[in-house]
């Protein structure tokens, strides 16, 4: 099938879904065959760059679009999202009167794509060009996140809120950059900004915001948040021994740690001594006098080169063992 002919199907599916979802409803409340029109061709157009994006980023398609058209239900499912996006947020602009039902219907849409894909995309997200979801299945992304242009994500992502239940009114999803890759299974909880060219490895779980150019995995215990321009530093573990706190990695040397909060600022008043053991190994430890302004579990780990943040460790089990060792007189009351 040539590209012209690809379109036309695409086009078709688009002209079906609107159909079965709005009916002759459109047509009833006065929106102009023109104006309808003028949204296909929008559909049309992303729906087309997310199809190149993941023919040409999956090596399993082989860059063949009509393959992945029709094939991939996670495609679908971000079809599907396209066509529920604008139900749910042009449409209620052309009659405001009737924009609660036009809500429920591109919910309605939305929750047949989950049903079909096991993906399950709010309609009033709001996501870039060239969008892709690969797997898929039990991808979760909320109704307040903004994912920017050319992001690519695998199955089990979450992009949700810190609650369960009773979440307030507002942003309360990540906002995302361009260029974003986000692998299995990783976590984005609350309203965190994640800058452009950010890669999350797998299972990953981001509460805090990520600036462009950074690379965040998770190593043994360890997640470890890192430049991209930084060279490459690979941390093994994260160790108590004694009144100490232990790193193992390499290489270390010239690395200067200090304790961040959750939002990676440097916790002033928690004065570290520290001292390297050849290029493997760091360790450091608290001053007598010192307090933790901040309850433990919100503390990580930086690593500072000339000044420079570089690398973060946060989650690890070794330094909570660590800090639950210290006296309470160092602990603040929670």
């Amino acid at each position: 099938m040539g590209v012209d002919a690809l379109l036309r199907r695409i086009r078709e599916d688009i002209d079906a879904a609107l159909h079965d979802s709005i009916g002759d409803l459109a047509e009833t409340i006065g929106i102009s065959q023109e104006r309808l029109a003028e949204l296909k061709h929008l559909i049309l157009h992303l729906v087309f760059s997310d199809l190149h994006s993941l023919a040409t980023g999956d090596p399993a398609a082989q860059g063949n679009k009509e393959f992945v058209y029709n094939a991939y239900s996670s495609f679908k499912a971000v079809m599907y999202y396209r066509i529920a996006n604008e139900i749910y947020y042009a449409l209620p602009h052309d009659v405001p009167d009737l924009s609660d039902l036009f809500r429920q219907l591109a919910v309605a849409l939305s929750d047949k794509a989950k049903t079909e894909s096991g993906i399950d995309i709010h309609p009033a997200a709001r996501i870039g060009p060239a969008f892709v979801i690969d797997h898929g299945v039990g991808t979760v992304i909320g109704q307040t996140s903004v994912i920017g242009a050319r992001c690519y994500i695998l199955q089990g992502v979450v992009l949700g809120s810190t609650g369960v239940k009773n979440n307030p009114d507002g942003p309360r999803h990540p906002q995302i950059g361009d260029d974003v890759e986000i692998a299995a299974f990783a976590k984005l909880l609350g309203p965190v900004t994640i800058g452009n060219d950010v890669f999350i490895g797998p299972h990953c779980i981001i509460t805090s915001d990520i600036p462009d150019e950074s690379r965040v995995t998770l190593a043994t215990q360890c997640q470890i948040q890192r430049s991209h321009a930084t060279p490459q530093i690979d941390i093994y573990g994260v160790v108590p021994s004694g009144a100490c706190l232990r790193i193992y990695g390499f290489p270390l040397e010239g690395l200067t740690p200090r304790l961040l909060d959750h939002n990676y600022d440097v916790l002033e008043d928690c004065l570290v001594a520290s001292q390297s053991y050849g290029t493997d190994v760091i360790e450091l430890q608290l001053h007598d006098d010192t307090a933790l302004p901040v309850p433990f579990e919100t503390i990580c780990l930086g690593l500072f080169l000339e000044g420079d943040l570089i690398t973060v460790i946060r989650g690890a089990i070794g330094m909570k063992r660590y800090f639950q060792s210290l006296p309470e007189s160092v602990r603040p009351q929670v």
